[in-house]
């Protein structure tokens, strides 16, 4: 079973960090953003907790700030997103990605591996 829908985007984290089907490069994403988005295409079933997040992300950082920083990363974030037809839920509990829109390239291959596919 193919784990892409018609018009999903697949986001590739095995060797270069690339979001294919996009209609802008992922490249003009801020590097934390990307990571946010690679962290969230992975656990779509539920939220992250902001905490999650900002420990990960910016545990140098004072806690206010982290929350300021995971802010303004999550409206590029959405931003681009919203771009590529793709959503983010967040509220000031946790973060989640619409997975039914984004699938990731780790996701095909372990897929694979569990069929007994290379």
């Amino acid at each position: 079973m193919d784990l892409r829908a018609n018009d999903a985007l697949t986001l590739r984290l095995l060797g270069p960090f690339a979001l294919e089907g996009a209609t802008v490069a992922v490249q003009s994403m801020p590097k934390k953003a990307q990571a946010i988005l690679a962290y969230l295409a992975r656990r779509t079933s539920t939220p992250v907790p902001r905490d999650t997040l900002t420990a990960l992300l910016w545990s140098d950082s004072g806690d206010e700030q982290a929350r300021a920083s995971l802010r303004t990363a999550l409206s590029s974030l959405r931003k681009y997103l919203n771009e590529q037809g793709a959503s983010l839920a967040a509220n000031n509990a946790g973060v989640r990605l619409d997975g039914e829109r984004i699938v990731t390239d780790a996701d095909e291959f372990l897929q694979l591996a569990r069929q007994g596919k290379s």
